[in-house]
């Protein structure tokens, strides 16, 4: 695709009415599209359509054919000359004069539009839902505003054979006529004519009629090949093959929905490559991802080896699913399961699929209610102590914290024969030495290791899209992977009608990170997180140092020491390729206080550089509270409301996630939102001001209250209420279990349930699930006690529902819990 951007007057264009102004009156001239299924495109024109040409309706007048162009004839420029496919019976120029514009849409259906924006804008164009290609600018075209650009987009379809030779050509055209030109993806060198390349090129023209400056400038991404990945390969050349569907899915590559607006709509959406190999089993050519065959079953074992497993499966219901099948693999109705209780829901549903029964390992919790980990004498107690033969155990923790996870293997000992570990934020591990024996696949190959498993959430940390996971499996030293269990469970838990984009991106993700590319891909990240972290914590010395001052901080070391040189130095002051470097800038030392946790090992534990913990003014890590603060559930709903949304919310705690997505413009603008947190803080700025949506919805609540008037407010009810107090014994007070989760869910199955008021919930049997979010971890499992009123989970209920009350707007989200329209909390219970 290429688009040159150049000085003009107001000009109207329409493929099938006349080129002037008058035309937006007169109505469209043409004969009426035959009824019929759309028309295959012809593969010898030089300007495609999407692949499914769609009905065209024009503003002013009955559905036409876009064949009856009228209007003079453009100026040839060059040889090239193209046609639409079953759209123009006449060719156009590649470049038209510059008192004319030729505008040729992807989809091939044209509509009058004048694209421009006024001066002070610098986007260029204002594409519609009809038109492919062109990046948005912000706000629309206007009529009644002057034209300051004109943009001539061509697009060349390097499906077809020498596409890439006529670019070339055009390019040089734009050239010749004194208009700068970059391609926005670098063309990787070909050693072989036609040799295809990653993506289609796009020539920007940047001549901004001034300065000739560039005024979008775009990151350039690797233009490498990609070669090893042969099922988004094999499926990019079918998508382009012309091939016709007589098979599911019945959108037949987009066709069926070109029948209404909306569809056309959700179609330019999508994009008609993606739906051109939105394609079903019925094509056989791509294997089987169920019986891991064929291009597929190649990407899964390319995977395997990127990824240092011994078998990997793509799995396209995201860590969810992934956990809920190693488990349903590995257990049998009436097993013993050792259980992180800092898991996530699916681990729970896990063990009630496989009838297991659970006994828990409890961690920790700091003052700012963030999950640490297991403590070692726990793991090593219960690895001796059980006659479980399998663990779950979350890795990295929701706040970052990872395990040495051969540590693990080795206190919980030979009795656990499956040990299988939830890294759904963890899928970046394996490729930065900061990580080193800190994932799950570390484990395998050693002597007298167990079977390990890893459910990671590809699409949380790398390029995947959402739902797609994988789960890798380790076997011990001289072993092969006995994964027949594994694939019959699989089956189980996986559709026959697997998404075939979503597969090409999991293996596009694994590729991605090969050859080294990956600690690069992971450096860049570490930077980002390690930049922020730094001005954050330089910020909040600052404000510190002047005595009166107060800023955000971040919950991290306070000092690192550098192994080369023996020096120690404040965080904000450390070499940032130390801290991307040195695993031991942060371990959890057992000897330091900044983390809040006890019973530690030295190098037992790391904290993920990349999960943030933003830490808000009020509490310390041990729960003591200041006279004065800033609960952070105020701070997310200021930063929601400029468009920064954060991963969790605490009390006073933050959790921001820096993955390959993030990029220093939004570390900077991140920053710039907090410091006008501060200063509408500093100011006492009016509620309304600040925090606009919440006024409107609330008026009464809210109306002439400032924004340290509601911080002290919130404050205050944290502080009286204890909730972090609350919280801890929640969650660190594990409850009698009269009933399994299977059992539970049997009585939900067969209605035996009932719901109960939180007032009443003294000594009943929960059915399901109770899970406060923050911080995301249950405090019942289906089948547990709620003990008394006065206890850890129902006090803790108790202290939410009343803070919810007395702040709208600010409610806690629990799992589990039904609230009416006063507020009551319900909770469904066993009748027994």
């Amino acid at each position: 695709m290429v688009t040159a951007t150049m000085r003009s007057r107001p000009v109207w264009w329409c493929q099938n009415r006349s080129s002037t102004p008058s035309s937006r009156r007169s109505g469209c001239s043409g004969r009426q599209r035959p009824k019929g299924p759309p028309r295959r495109p012809e593969r010898d024109s030089g300007l495609v359509s999407s692949g499914f040409p769609r009905k065209s309706r024009c503003h002013h007048g009955p559905r036409r054919d876009s064949a009856s162009a009228a209007g003079p004839r453009p100026e040839n420029i060059g040889e090239e000359r193209f046609a639409t496919p079953g759209r123009l019976s006449r060719p156009v120029s590649a470049v038209s004069a510059l008192s004319k514009t030729v505008l040729l849409s992807r989809t091939g259906n044209p509509r009058l539009r004048r694209f421009s924006s006024p001066d002070r804008r610098t986007d260029g164009v204002r594409p519609t839902s009809r038109v492919r290609g062109v990046r948005a600018a912000r706000g629309g075209p206007n009529p009644r505003r002057p034209m300051a650009r004109t943009t001539v987009l061509f697009v060349v379809d390097e499906r077809l054979s020498g596409s890439s030779e006529r670019v070339d050509r055009l390019v040089a055209e734009l050239t010749e006529r004194g208009h700068e030109v970059r391609w926005r993806y670098p063309r990787p060198e070909r050693s072989h004519p036609g040799e295809d390349e990653v993506g289609p090129p796009v020539a920007e023209g940047t001549d901004d009629g001034e300065s000739g400056r560039d005024t979008h400038p775009e990151t350039p991404v690797p233009g490498r090949r990609s070669s090893r990945a042969p099922f988004f390969q094999a499926l990019r050349e079918y998508g382009r093959s012309g091939t016709e569907s007589w098979h599911s899915p019945a959108h037949a590559g987009g066709h069926a929905l070109t029948n209404t607006q909306v569809g056309a709509e959700f179609a330019d959406y999508l994009g008609s490559e993606v739906l051109r190999t939105d394609l079903s089993v019925s094509v056989p050519r791509f294997g089987s991802l169920l019986e891991s065959t064929g291009p597929i079953g190649e990407a899964e074992r390319e995977a395997a080896r990127i990824f240092g497993a011994d078998e990997t499966f793509f799995v396209l219901n995201g860590s969810s699913g992934a956990n809920r099948t190693i488990m349903h693999s590995c257990l049998a109705r009436g097993d013993g399961a050792l259980l992180d209780r800092n898991c996530h829901k699916c681990v729970c549903d896990g063990a009630a699929l496989a009838g297991a029964r659970p006994s828990y390992l409890a961690a920790q919790r700091n003052g700012y209610g963030l999950c640490g980990p297991i403590p070692p004498e726990t793991l090593r107690r219960s690895g001796a102590g059980t006659s479980a033969s399998y663990a779950a155990i979350t890795n990295p923790t929701y706040d970052g914290i990872c395990y040495d996870t051969t540590r693990v293997a080795e206190l919980l000992g030979n009795s656990v024969r499956d040990l299988h570990f939830d890294e759904a934020w963890f899928a970046h591990a394996a490729f930065h030495p900061l990580y080193r024996n800190r994932y799950a696949m570390a484990v395998s190959g050693a002597s007298g290791a167990p079977r390990v498993y890893a459910a990671q959430s590809t699409h949380k940390m790398l390029a995947a899209l959402s739902q797609s996971a994988m789960i890798h499996v380790g076997a011990p030293e001289g072993e092969t992977p006995d994964t027949h269990r594994l694939n019959l469970t699989y089956a189980m838990h996986a559709s026959t009608s697997p998404s075939y984009p979503m597969i090409a991106g999991l293996e596009v993700a694994s590729v991605m990170l090969d050859n080294g590319e990956g600690n690069a891909l992971l450096d860049e990240v570490l930077d980002e997180a390690i930049r922020f972290r730094q001005e954050i914590a330089g910020r909040a010395a600052d404000a510190a140092a002047s005595g009166s001052g107060w800023f955000f901080d971040v919950w991290q070391p306070h000092t690192v020491d550098d192994p080369g040189s023996g020096q120690r130095f404040d965080f904000h002051r450390a070499s940032p390729e130390l801290l991307r470097a040195e695993p031991r800038c942060w371990t959890l030392d057992p000897e330091a206080d900044w983390h809040g946790f006890a019973e530690l090992d030295e190098n037992y534990a790391l904290l993920d550089p990349t999960k943030v913990t933003l830490l808000s003014p009020g509490c310390d890590q041990w729960g003591r509270f200041a006279a004065a603060g800033l609960p952070a559930g105020i701070v997310a709903r200021y930063l929601a409301e400029r468009g920064v949304v954060v991963e969790k919310t605490g009390h006073y705690t933050l959790l921001l996630l820096f993955s390959l997505g993030t990029s220093t413009a939004k570390r900077q603008h991140l920053c710039g939102a907090l410091r006008d947190v501060k200063r509408a803080y500093d100011t006492d700025a009016p509620l309304i001001d600040v925090l606009p949506s919440l006024v409107s919805e609330y008026p009464e609540r809210y109306r002439g209250e400032t924004l340290r008037g509601l911080a002290h407010d919130m404050h205050e009810r944290l502080r009286v209420h204890r909730l972090p107090e609350l919280l801890d014994r929640a969650y660190t007070r594990l409850p009698r279990q009269p009933s399994t989760p299977a059992d539970a869910h049997d009585e939900v199955v067969r209605g035996r349930t009932t719901p109960v008021p939180l007032d009443e919930l003294d000594g009943r049997v929960a059915a399901n699930m109770v899970v406060p979010v923050p911080p995301g971890v249950p405090i019942l499992m289906p089948g547990e006690e709620t003990g008394p009123a006065d206890g850890a989970s129902l006090g803790y209920l108790a202290a939410l529902r009343d803070f919810d009350r007395a702040f709208p707007g600010f409610e806690h989200d629990v799992h589990g819990i039904d609230r009416d329209e006063s507020g009551e909390y319900h909770l469904e219970c066993l009748l027994t």
